[in-house]
C-alpha cells in the first residue's frame, strides 16, 4: 500500500508539472489562450530578419508577438506601393492601440533580434479596432548601417581625393617648372651669373687704386677743409663782407643811378641834332633822286638857316 501511495503521489506530481509548463508556454506562446487578443496586420517593405514569435511592443513594452507573416502580398492588397510584407500580430485586448500610431519594426541590439514596437499614438484618433491594419516603418539595421556608411564615406572622400589628386599633379607641375627654371642655361640661371658679374665689377671699382676711389679722393680734397670749393667758398665770404662794411654797394648803385641820369640828360640833349641831321638826310637824297647831276655841278639850291639849339641843352 505504501509504494503504491508512493507511485500515486509520483504521477499526480508529474501531471500537475506538465500541466504547469504547458500552461506557461501556451501563455508564452500564444497569448491569446488566456487572455483575450486583437489581431492586426503591419505591411513593411521588407521584413529581413523579423521572425514569427518576435515580440510585439507598446512603447517598449511587450503587450504580444508576431504570429504570421506573409510576403509577397498581392499588388491588389497592398496599401503603398513597395509595401509586399504583410506582418500579422497578436496584442494583449487590453494594449490602447490607436488608430494613429507608429509601427516601427525596430533592432533593440547591434546583433539582436528585430522587433516591433508601437509608439506615438494619438488617443483623439481612437482605439484601433480588431483586424485593423497599419503602414510600418523599418529602421536601418546594421549592414544598411554600414552600407549607407559607405555610401556616404564615398560620396564624401571622393571628391576630396580628387582634389587632393589635383592638388598633387599641380605640385608635380610647379616642381618641374621650377627644375627647368633653375637649370644650366636658364633664365635663373644667367640672371645669377649677371649678378656675380655685377658683383664682381663692383669689387673691381670699390678696390684700391681705382677710378672710383680716385674720383672719392679728388671729391674729398675738393671739399676738405683746405679744399678749394672751402677756399672759393671763404674769398666770396671775405669779398661778401669787404662789401658790406664799405657800402659799396650802394656807392656802386649811386655811381650807376648818376650815370644813368647822365645818359638820359645826353640823349634828351641830342634828340634836337638827331631831328636836324634826319631832316638833311631827307633833303639830300630827295636832291639825289631829282637832280643828281649836283654831284657834280655847283651847288644851286638854297636851305633855310638851321635852327638854333637852346644853350640849355647842349651837352
Amino acid at each position: 500500500m505504501q509504494i503504491r501511495r508512493e507511485e500515486i503521489r509520483t504521477g499526480i506530481l508529474v501531471i500537475v508539472s506538465i500541466a504547469i509548463l504547458t500552461g506557461v508556454l501556451l501563455a508564452i506562446g500564444a497569448p491569446g489562450v488566456f487572455k483575450p487578443t486583437n489581431t492586426y496586420y503591419i505591411y513593411f517593405d521588407n521584413a529581413a530578419g523579423l521572425n514569427q514569435g518576435a515580440p510585439v511592443m507598446l512603447a517598449g513594452r511587450r503587450i504580444g508577438q508576431v504570429t504570421d507573416l506573409v510576403s509577397p502580398v498581392p499588388l491588389s492588397q497592398r496599401p503603398k506601393k513597395g509595401y509586399e510584407v504583410r506582418v500579422q500580430v497578436e496584442v494583449d485586448k487590453s494594449a490602447q492601440i490607436f488608430n494613429k500610431v507608429n509601427a516601427e519594426m525596430v533592432q533593440t541590439s547591434l546583433l539582436g533580434q528585430p522587433v516591433i514596437d508601437f509608439t506615438g499614438g494619438d488617443e483623439h484618433s481612437g482605439l484601433a479596432a480588431n483586424d485593423s491594419y497599419f503602414v510600418g516603418t523599418r529602421e536601418k539595421d546594421f549592414t544598411q548601417s554600414i552600407a549607407d556608411a559607405v555610401t556616404v564615406i564615398q560620396n564624401t572622400v571622393t571628391p576630396v581625393a580628387v582634389q587632393a589628386e589635383k592638388t598633387m599633379q599641380e605640385l608635380g607641375s610647379t616642381a618641374d617648372n621650377l627644375r627647368q627654371m633653375t637649370a644650366p642655361g636658364s633664365d635663373v640661371d644667367q640672371a645669377v651669373n649677371e649678378f656675380h658679374k655685377f658683383a664682381d665689377n663692383l669689387v673691381q671699382i670699390s678696390a684700391t687704386g681705382s677710378a672710383l676711389q680716385q674720383s672719392l679722393q679728388n671729391i674729398q680734397m675738393l671739399t676738405g677743409a683746405n679744399g678749394h670749393l672751402n677756399e672759393a667758398l671763404a674769398n666770396v665770404d671775405r669779398l661778401t663782407d669787404d662789401l658790406l662794411k664799405n657800402d659799396r654797394i650802394n656807392k656802386t648803385l649811386a655811381n650807376l643811378q648818376g650815370t644813368t641820369q647822365s645818359l638820359d640828360n645826353m640823349v634828351t640833349g641830342l634828340s634836337p641834332r638827331v631831328d636836324i641831321i634826319t631832316d638833311n638826310l631827307e633833303q639830300a637824297t630827295n636832291t639825289l633822286k631829282r637832280q643828281p647831276w649836283r654831284l657834280i655841278w655847283p651847288v644851286t639850291k638854297r636851305y633855310p638857316s638851321p635852327t638854333p639849339i637852346p644853350r640849355g641843352r647842349r651837352l
